[in-house]
């Protein structure tokens, strides 16, 4: 996601103020966007036990005078699986074994489909994020 900030002039003068602790202010202002992000991808997760909406978290990966940059995601083994499908297949058996309404079901393969949570979660938040970020900034610049 790319986006335009006007008035970077009077920004800079402002990061400039800060000295140190702009990374810092830098890093809540863009959290404060992923936080829109992350709660709409928990919305969103497919949910059994609760385990993958859990795990959606936000994690920094860069933090300096001049970028920040951070990830909303999770570690969930099986996450990936309910974002983009895909096919299961057995790893150390010949067949996958499971039950479904007491049934034991066997099969060489199982087809997932997509059921994506992240992606829509950042698509469709796009201006809420802006506004979020921003305000934040304002806040913290006063």
């Amino acid at each position: 996601m790319n986006f335009n900030i006007t008035g970077m002039d009077e920004f800079r003068r402002n990061l400039r103020r800060l000295g140190d602790q702009a990374a810092d202010k830098m890093e809540a202002a863009v959290k404060s966007g992923a936080l829109v992000v992350q709660n709409d991808a928990k919305q969103r997760a497919p949910y059994k036990t609760g385990t993958l909406r859990r795990s959606i978290h936000i994690e920094t990966e860069e933090k300096s005078q001049d970028k920040v940059t951070v990830a909303v995601g999770t570690d969930v083994e099986y996450a990936a699986i309910h974002e983009f499908g895909g096919v299961i297949q057995p790893k150390n058996a010949n067949k996958l074994h499971f039950k479904i309404d007491g049934k034991d079901i066997f099969a060489d393969k199982v087809h997932i489909p997509a059921r994506p949570y992240l992606r829509p979660a950042l698509d469709e938040n796009e201006d809420g994020i802006m506004r979020e970020i921003a305000q934040t900034i304002r806040q913290l610049l006063g």
